[in-house]
């Protein structure tokens, strides 16, 4: 039996998003609700995003990946408001990392997620301290990290 290229694509979206859900869901990573860090800014949800790019290269980091929620959800038949994740990281960082503790590189990127809520934005993180946690040796810079986050964050907010 032929599967329509739909239904293949429908599968294909509902297995991303089960991923992505396994992977962003914070009882799923063993982080507790304080790990994560949740700030609301006023819109528009685009100028958001503008403003969030800016600060993440002004920090020197690479925006690895966009993930465009919305879109996947839509191919589902689901319909959201505006809803995309930052998958962002530098090698610097990696080279620590791997440097320190190898396994620890499945944990990158990290990233930040952003989503409409009415008229406000809403961006929100695991603290980078908190997803490396496990992982010895990656104090100093998950420290570092939590601070590039709360100052990338802070300056969207303003």
């Amino acid at each position: 039996m032929r599967l329509s290229h739909r239904v293949i694509l429908t599968n294909t979206a509902l297995m991303m998003m089960l991923v992505a859900g396994l992977i962003l869901l914070p009882i799923e990573r063993g982080l507790a609700a304080e790990d994560t860090i949740t700030q609301t800014v006023s819109g528009p949800f685009d100028k958001v995003v503008t403003n969030l790019k800016r600060a993440i290269t002004g920090k020197k980091l690479v925006i690895v990946k966009e993930v465009p929620f919305q879109q996947m959800l839509a191919m589902v038949g689901l319909k959201t408001e505006k809803m995309i994740s930052f998958e962002i990281f530098h090698p610097r960082y990696g080279k620590v990392i791997y440097q320190a503790n190898p396994a620890a590189l499945k944990e990158a990127p990290l990233r930040i997620m952003v989503r409409e809520d009415g008229s406000d934005v809403v961006l929100e993180y695991h603290k980078p301290s908190a997803v490396f946690a496990s992982y010895s040796g990656l104090d100093d810079l998950s420290n570092e990290l939590d601070q590039v986050f709360a100052d990338i964050v802070a300056k969207v907010a303003k």
